[in-house]
């Protein structure tokens, strides 16, 4: 989430526009000028069209659900038909129109799907979906999950003495490496973000649930792939590699699912592997965070002087 640009410039303050990186004044003169025509078009008052372009969904009238409508049909986000463009949606809400942004086309595309009763309501439909998935607040608590994950893989490659290169592969589905250090790797991770349980080793499906909600791709049969891997991986007292086996399931059961590129993708993403850099990096946040001791981090800053 940390791509997700606002759907419009200052959506929470004051109006709808879009960020057309190379044009953002046109752009608000322009989005004045829809908002102005679309307030006389649909009758709405002044109070509840702010309560719309600040992303206040408690006002749902046919008024309402048609002023939104009526500048997405302005901004050619819905052409002459009523058929929404997700396309030229992801083109004028892009920071930079010029550089693919996943996040954003899986958030558009995503909401592209809502329907409702009437063509206002979809419209409405499709902007409450991509405001509450673009919000500043949603925004905010993705981005401290991500830094939990992200701080729980870096902590757990340190404490197995695993390397970058053996995370990045288990995260794009490479299991060739089963070594004890590979396999409580993951087990590390597991329990640190309470995907499993530290006694039983037990996966808890209410926590790989919500964990499976960071995931971008909305129609994952996450809950179905849970049931079917905690079935068929047989127990061990071996922990890690338990925890090895179940993972792979799950992974291997999610690029298996519709559309594996966009999934694989997803789930490389939200496991944090993309937040890695390289070996160095990782160590040395470990150091800020004291997470080692002072002999580490002087075995690490000797290692890393060889290099």
């Amino acid at each position: 989430m940390k791509y997700i640009i606002a759907i419009f410039v200052a959506i929470s303050i004051v109006s709808f526009t879009f960020a057309e990186e190379n044009h953002t004044d046109d752009a608000k003169t322009k989005a004045e000028e829809y908002i102005t025509a679309c307030k006389t078009e649909t009758g709405i008052s002044d109070e509840n069209a702010n309560k719309i372009k600040a992303g206040d969904f408690s006002v749902r009238d046919e008024k309402a659900q048609c002023f939104t409508h009526c500048f997405f049909k302005k901004a050619s986000f819905v052409n002459d038909k009523n058929e929404i463009q997700p396309d030229i949606m992801i083109t004028k809400l892009s920071h930079k129109p010029n550089e693919k942004n996943e996040a954003l086309e899986t958030l558009i595309t995503r909401c592209a799907k809502e329907k409702g009763e009437s063509d206002c309501e979809t419209s409405f439909k499709i902007y409450e979906c991509y405001r509450g998935g673009a919000s500043y607040e949603s925004i905010r608590e993705r981005q401290k999950k991500r830094l939990e994950i992200s701080r729980a893989m870096r902590t757990c490659i340190f404490e197995n003495r695993v390397t970058y290169t053996l995370a990045v592969q288990y995260g794009k589905g490479d299991f060739k490496d089963e070594s004890d250090k590979g396999k409580c790797f993951l087990k590390c991770f597991a329990v640190k973000m309470k995907l499993f349980d530290s006694e039983t080793g037990n996966p808890q499906k209410g926590e790989l649930l919500n964990y499976s909600s960071y995931l971008s791709a909305e129609d994952l049969p996450f809950n179905e792939i849970i049931d079917k891997c905690d079935k068929d991986t047989e127990r061990s007292e071996n922990q890690c590699d338990f925890v090895f086996r179940m993972y792979k399931c799950l992974w291997n059961g999610i690029k298996n699912s519709p559309e594996p590129e966009s999934l694989r993708n997803s789930f490389n993403d939200v496991f944090g592997f993309n937040q890695l850099f390289d070996d160095g990096e990782i160590k040395a946040e470990l150091e800020a965070e004291a997470v080692m001791d002072e002999t580490e981090v002087k075995e690490v800053k000797e290692a890393n002087a060889k290099k």
